[in-house]
């Protein structure tokens, strides 16, 4: 998903990313994002980039967006070649490190359009709901593998490791109660994503 830009943020409205129509019926895109997830990687042989963009015509704000599919390869006459998209930089982060979180170029890209003209947000978040539960599952196995250790480490060193967590029960006891515990959550967490999903993708 390629949203975000140096000068808006999170304000969609302020897209500045451009897309032209040629004769051939594909769109050439032109612009700068950043905070991109797996924007640039050698672990498959294509990445495919969904991009916000206005056409000439658009209207202003977050209405006027449209979206596009642009590749990193794509088919010509002589065979695959690179597309105008680069990525001028890795963000550096604390955490997540084998996920690059990319800055990212378009130059005159060739672009598909998806869906409608000016309907990009829309297309746009249903992939972005899709996301956010998956985003919600991942905290939730962090969860897990995070009780698992602590688990793991007071039973290797006994009373040592269990009167420190008592002694700090204030903290700690919160995070030990069932409600929280995170294989009693982990379930119903993964049933109610699953009807989400299914409810967004009209199963």
């Amino acid at each position: 998903m390629c949203l975000t830009e140096p000068q808006a943020a999170t304000d969609l409205g302020q897209i500045r990313t451009r897309a032209l129509g040629d004769s051939d019926g594909l769109y050439r895109l032109s612009g700068e994002k950043m905070f991109i997830t797996g924007g640039e990687h050698d672990l498959t042989e294509n990445i495919v980039h969904l991009v916000l963009g206005r056409l000439p015509d658009a209207p202003r704000g977050s209405r006027g967006l449209s979206l596009f599919l642009v590749p990193k390869y794509v088919r010509s006459a002589t065979g695959m070649q690179r597309n105008g998209v680069t990525c001028d930089g890795i963000e550096k982060k604390m955490g997540l490190t084998a996920s690059p979180t990319c800055s990212m170029r378009f130059d005159e890209a060739t672009g598909y359009l998806i869906g409608q003209a000016h309907g990009g947000l829309r297309a746009m978040f249903v992939m972005m709901n899709a996301a956010r539960l998956q985003v919600a599952m991942q905290g939730v196995g962090h969860a897990e593998s995070a009780h698992q250790r602590a688990s793991s480490l007071c039973r290797r060193t006994g009373a040592n490791a269990t009167s420190v967590v008592y002694r700090r029960r204030r903290c700690v006891r919160p995070h030990l109660t069932p409600s929280c515990h995170p294989p009693c959550s982990a379930r119903p967490s993964v049933h109610c994503r699953r009807r989400a999903n299914d409810r967004i993708l009209g199963g």
